[in-house]
Parts: structure tokens; C-alpha cells; sequence
């Protein structure tokens, strides 16, 4: 137990400690292997740039593509946008690159550059502790301002070229969001070491360590404790799988909800209980306060892997009613529409 506890610490530290890059830091250098379109830009000495990470596989960053063009135009002669392209995959990825930009045309319509190796994804996004692309770094006069992402960043980049940016408040964002995500793979770590450790059989030494994981109280990270624990003990732990699951039911929202998601997700499973897991979908899918079609749905979806296309009925007949009353993605209400007709196929005539 001390070892995982250590082990979270030293996350922490290396996390903090590795993170140098930050609002009020002078930016890195911009070194790239070549400059695909637009024009090379490598002073970030005096102005407003904006240094954007990308990938050609990267879904969410071909969405944030014109958005960010958009930018570049309302902003023309007062910012200059360079997209740095990263962490590619491939033989030829200065071809497939310069494919993908060209493909883009005019959507695209900003300085877009290729990554020497990984010099800018370590010496910037590393260096902020930035895991996920698409990132932005928005820089004035060769200091960064404001790291974030690029759908979010019209606000800031307005205010930076206004001068009316509050940089000291943004530094202190910035430092209280990297504390929290370096929290969260400290307590991750945790987890993940106690599951590995009840999975090769030492379960009361897992069990300990992922209840013994420091969530500082955030309900999303102890929902991800239950989630885990619930996978842990529905095959092992039968009597412990049902407390937890009762006491999740009775919660409520999300974590019924989610409740309701690991009984469709497990029953699918082959060798997995599913009278048990149906069981508890029966349960979620006649409360009466349950009101969310999502939660609903899913309940229902269990109760089908388990063979009661009657209860799954109503499930989805509920869900249904509420959907209609309420927002949810279309998506989401063709799926369950879908769903309703299979359960009602399968359910015998009363004749």
C-alpha cells in the first residue's frame, strides 16, 4: 500500500516538475521540419501568434479546423495563426501531411507547418503538460498568454489583441487546472495499480488500495473508483457487486445512470451474469423518479441481453416519453425508437 501511495506522489511531482511551459513563460522556439502552406514564420518576438497543434488523424482537430480560420480572418493583420502538424503516424508523413492540407483548401486558410520529429510537440506541448490535441498557445511580444483549446479560444485571443487580457489571472487557471489533471493521474494511477493487483489475485491488497486512492471529493473521480469496483466484483464478489450496485441505484443520476451502462455493457460479455445484471436493469427501469431517457435506455438494452424483451419494452417506452419531452441528441432518440421496435417484436402476443 505504501508503495502505490509513493508511487501517486512521485506522479505528482514528476507531473509538476516536467510541466515548464505555462501563461507569463517565454514561448520555445518554432522549429519545424518545413512549412507546408503559408508563410514561414519563426519571430514570435513582437505581435499576436497563435500556435495551434494538430494532426492529419485527428478528428477533433479537422473539426476546429475552420473555426480556427474563421479567426485567422476576423483577426487579419493583428494575429498571425501558424498549425503545427504532430505526432503523425506513417512512412511518408511529410507527404500524407501536405495531402491532407491541400485537401483542405480554403478551410484551412492559415500558416501550417510539419513537425521536425517531435522538437515541438516536446519543447511545447510536453512542456506544458498538454496531453491531447488540438492545443492552442496564444502569445504576445514572445510570452505566452493562454493555453487552451482552440474552440474555446475566441474570448482570450480577442482580449490579448485588445490588451485588456488578464494574464496574472490566467496564469492562475492555468496552474490550478494542471494541479487537477495531475491529481487525477496520481489518483488514476492508484486505481489502476489496485485493480492490477486484485486481478492477479491479490484481491484484498487491490481492494484497499483503489477505496484508499485520494479523490479530494470529486464525484466524477469517485464514480471512476465504483465504476472499476463494480468490474472487479461482478464475477468475484458477488455479495460486494450488489452493495455497490445498490448504493449507486439509490444515488441516483449519474452514477444510476452509469450503473445502468455497465449492466448493458457487461451482459454483452460472454460468461457474464445476466440474470444478476438484469436484475438490477429491471430495478432501474421501473423507478419512478428515474427520468432520464439515456438511463432508461440502456437499462432496457440489459434487460434485452438478458431475454426480457417485455420489461425491455417498457423501458424503452418510458425512455421514449421523456425523450420526447426533453433534449437529447438525434441520434440517441433514432437509436432508442430502433431498440423499441426490436423489443417490441420479441414480446409474445397476450392472445
Amino acid at each position: 500500500m505504501r508503495g502505490v501511495i509513493a508511487s501517486a506522489v512521485a506522479l505528482l511531482a514528476a507531473f509538476s516538475s516536467a510541466q515548464s511551459l505555462g501563461p507569463g513563460v517565454q514561448a520555445p522556439p518554432i522549429k519545424v521540419a518545413e512549412f507546408v502552406k503559408g508563410q514561414t514564420v519563426t519571430d514570435l518576438s513582437k505581435g499576436v501568434f497563435v500556435v495551434e497543434f494538430w494532426a492529419t488523424w485527428c478528428g477533433p482537430c479537422i473539426v476546429s479546423i475552420p473555426h480556427i480560420s474563421e479567426l485567422a480572418k476576423k483577426h487579419q493583420g493583428k494575429v498571425t495563426v501558424v498549425g503545427v502538424s504532430v505526432w503523425e503516424r506513417g512512412d511518408d508523413i511529410a507527404g500524407m501531411v501536405k495531402k491532407f492540407v491541400d485537401g483542405q483548401g480554403d478551410k484551412m486558410s492559415y500558416n501550417v507547418a510539419r513537425d521536425e520529429g517531435m522538437t515541438m510537440a516536446e519543447t511545447w506541448m510536453q512542456a506544458a503538460g498538454q496531453n491531447g490535441i488540438p492545443a492552442a498557445f496564444v502569445i504576445k511580444d514572445g510570452i505566452v498568454q493562454w493555453i487552451g483549446h482552440p474552440m474555446n479560444m475566441d474570448e482570450p485571443l480577442a482580449q490579448v489583441i485588445a490588451g485588456t487580457f488578464d494574464l496574472e489571472a490566467s496564469k492562475a487557471a492555468f496552474k490550478a487546472e494542471m494541479e487537477a489533471e495531475a491529481k487525477m493521474a496520481a489518483f488514476m494511477g492508484a486505481v489502476q495499480a489496485g485493480a492490477k493487483a486484485y486481478r492477479e489475485g491479490n484481491m484484498e491488497a487491490g481492494r484497499t488500495q483503489i477505496m484508499d486512492a485520494d479523490s479530494g471529493g470529486d464525484a466524477g473521480l469517485n464514480l471512476q473508483r465504483n465504476m472499476t469496483l463494480l468490474g472487479l466484483f461482478v464475477n468475484s464478489e458477488p455479495l460486494r457487486f450488489r452493495r455497490l450496485a445498490n448504493e449507486m441505484f439509490a444515488e441516483g443520476g449519474s452514477a444510476r445512470l452509469n450503473l445502468a451502462y455497465f449492466c448493458y455493457n457487461t451482459s454483452r460479455q460472454a460468461n457474464s451474469n445476466k440474470a444478476l445484471l438484469g436484475k438490477i436493469a429491471e430495478r432501474i427501469a421501473g423507478e419512478s423518479s428515474e427520468t432520464n431517457a439515456i438511463a432508461l435506455y440502456y437499462a432496457g438494452m440489459a434487460l434485452m441481453s438478458s431475454e426480457n424483451a417485455e420489461a425491455a419494452l417498457r423501458s424503452f417506452e418510458r425512455a421514449q416519453g421523456y425523450a420526447a419531452a426533453g433534449e437529447y441528441p438525434p441520434a440517441f432518440v433514432t437509436d432508442l425508437n430502433k431498440a423499441a421496435d426490436d423489443a417490441r417484436s420479441k414480446v409474445k402476443p397476450a392472445w
